[in-house]
């Protein structure tokens, strides 16, 4: 996926995207990570990108917490 986000300072590649972010716990549900080709956009300083997640994705972070 492809968003706007101008004003996001260089080197946020690898931040996290959430979904449903409490401000009060500080908790959400981790979506995907910002990166991927052209940097992590189209080479606009305006445009992120991003691939979500699916559960392939949680099986495989859960694995790695684990050690396995």
């Amino acid at each position: 996926m492809e968003f706007p986000c101008e004003g996001f300072a260089n080197g946020v590649s690898g931040t996290l995207l959430m979904e449903n972010y409490s401000n009060d716990t500080q908790r959400g549900v981790a979506i995907a990570s910002i990166g991927g080709v052209d940097g992590g956009g189209d080479g606009n300083d305006d445009v992120s990108s991003a691939v979500l997640w699916n559960s392939r994705t949680a099986a495989l972070l859960n694995a790695a917490v684990r050690g396995q």
